[in-house]
């Protein structure tokens, strides 16, 4: 794939993303801090952008608008962006489908780099384009296995499973 489809691509991938994260079932949208469901100990805002503790302060006195949080998800979603190629690498992403790159895209927003490079059968799985295998680690994880307290993570990773073994967006 040439860097302009690969370009392309990211475009399409970015746009999917943030639609599936803005939705109200994905990370919805919240104007004052909000303690993270997996790491009470953080608090997020906007569409799940952790804030840091002058952050908390402000935003709780005055609220984040629609338009600064769009800003935050555009931000974080590039940090993300830049942590699935640290991981994967430009090469393997140019093999694969916008849809699966969404997936990874959105699992790096959800955690972090570390977390998303622990899932290394998923990444070998990856490289051998075996996608049953490397959507069956989505549901072998500790993220999915913590959707037993938060049931929107658990819906959200079998999305995400579906996504990555069918290969289309659904």
């Amino acid at each position: 794939m040439s860097a302009e489809t690969l370009e392309l691509a990211r475009k399409a991938v970015f746009e999917f993303a943030r639609r599936s994260i803005t939705t109200p079932d994905h990370e919805g949208f919240v104007s004052i801090p909000t303690p993270d469901l997996l790491k009470p100990e953080q608090y997020n805002i906007g569409y799940g952008s952790a804030c840091t503790p002058n952050e908390v302060d402000r935003f709780s006195i005055h609220p984040i608008t629609h338009e600064e949080a769009l800003g935050r998800l555009e931000r974080d979603m590039w940090a993300a962006w830049d942590d699935i190629n640290a991981i994967y690498g430009a090469e393997l992403l140019a093999e694969l489908r916008p849809v699966r790159i969404a997936v990874l895209l959105e699992m790096a927003y959800q955690m972090n780099r570390a977390s998303l490079a622990g899932f290394t059968e998923m990444h070998e799985a990856l490289r051998k384009k075996d996608y049953a295998s490397a959507a069956k680690e989505i549901l072998d994880s500790e993220l999915y296995r913590s959707g037993e307290r938060l049931p929107g993570i658990k819906n959200r990773c079998e999305t995400y499973y579906n996504r990555m073994l069918k290969g289309v967006f659904s």
